[in-house]
């Protein structure tokens, strides 16, 4: 009987090889934290020697980041502190340049005060470069460190949307429209995810909410109506898309993105009215305009205004009282010629 044959042990085959035998399938390598993960963004994005200017002015909202990105370049120069740094972070991810907003958030994170918000705004960076997983690390982390962290709850929601888990999201867009009342992009997707429950009035309070702050929202006031309109509320969802109309137009002449104020608003839209030749529409603007500005120049165009379109559309006794007005004001006015004239051929004393 030939003699037995044994497998050869350890010292036969080498370490390498009996690890791997004794091992079987390589371990996966662990999950990486959030801390551990901001770590790797230092070390793949050190901060350089000098950050340079890097936002374009292709609108007033651009510009203002880029004036913002001088100021803060300037403190950044004089010393680059972990408070400096987080806000070039947070104006990067605002941006939408995700890397420089890694390299800013990752060196500010150092510091533990700015953790929580440097976690937050990173996954921010994280979700516009489309990696999902790291961009719901960071902001899980962020929220574990502070539960009223409104920018990681929108991201984690953000992040569920896209993966599919549409109850997440609604979880957690609900929450972060309720720490930011005043962002009218998370109150849009939390009412419409609201309005797939017949939520409806939930959703209208989640949009509403923004519009106090920024009542010419153009997109806020069509979701509006409509969800006012699905309550039978036929009136007030009319009167909602007459706003909507008239935000589109103010939208459009670039007064929304110019944070110009309520009278200058209504002014610009009279006189644009008015050069339309449309004086039914440019009067109550006018009208608007004056009972609200405390400014000289400005009034005397909406006097102006006032007198020139009220004359068109039979207003004669309001119209009257304004250019005695005008006159008094300004009385080398421009328009009191054509003012004078309007008055004429609608058969009205200009004096």
């Amino acid at each position: 009987m030939p003699p037995q044959r044994r497998l050869p042990g350890p010292r036969a085959v080498g370490w390498p090889l009996a690890l791997l035998l004794a091992c079987g399938e390589p371990a996966a390598p662990a999950p990486l934290s959030a801390p551990k993960l901001l770590e790797r963004y230092r070390l793949e994005l050190p901060l350089p020697e000098a950050l340079q200017p890097s936002i374009q002015r292709a609108s007033a909202q651009w510009a203002s980041l880029a004036d913002r990105e001088q100021v803060l370049l300037g403190r950044y120069r004089r010393g680059p502190e972990a408070k400096v740094l987080l806000e070039l972070g947070v104006l990067y991810s605002q941006a939408e340049k995700s890397d420089l907003a890694l390299t800013c958030l990752a060196a500010a994170a150092a510091e533990p005060q700015y953790l929580t918000e440097a976690c937050a705004w990173s996954s921010v960076a994280r979700f516009t470069a489309g990696e999902l997983a790291e961009a719901r690390l960071l902001a899980e982390h962020a929220l574990g460190l502070d539960p009223k962290q409104g920018i990681a709850a929108a991201v984690l929601g953000r992040v569920a949307l896209r993966q599919g888990d549409r109850e997440l999201a609604r979880t957690q867009l609900r929450r972060a429209a309720d720490l930011l009342p005043t962002d009218g992009n998370l109150a849009l997707e939390a009412a419409e995810l609201a309005e797939e429950r017949g939520e409806l009035e939930l959703a209208g309070r989640l949009l509403e909410r923004p519009l106090r702050q920024d009542p010419n929202h153009p997109a806020l006031l069509y979701r509006l109506a409509q969800v006012r309109e699905a309550q039978g509320l036929v009136l007030e969802a009319e009167a909602l898309r007459q706003r909507h109309e008239r935000a589109v137009l103010i939208d459009d002449l670039g007064l929304r993105a110019g944070g110009q104020p309520p009278d200058v608003v209504a002014c610009s839209l009279g006189v644009h009215f008015d050069e339309q030749g449309q004086p039914a529409k440019a009067y109550p603007e006018f009208q608007a305009a004056r009972a609200r500005t405390r400014d000289r120049e400005l009034l005397a165009t909406c006097l102006a205004g006032v007198a020139h379109s009220g004359a068109q559309i039979g207003q004669a006794a309001e119209a009257r009282r304004a250019l005695e007005e005008l006159r008094v004001l300004a009385p080398d006015h421009p328009m009191l010629a054509q003012i004078e004239a309007a008055f004429r051929k609608h058969g009205l004393d200009p004096e």
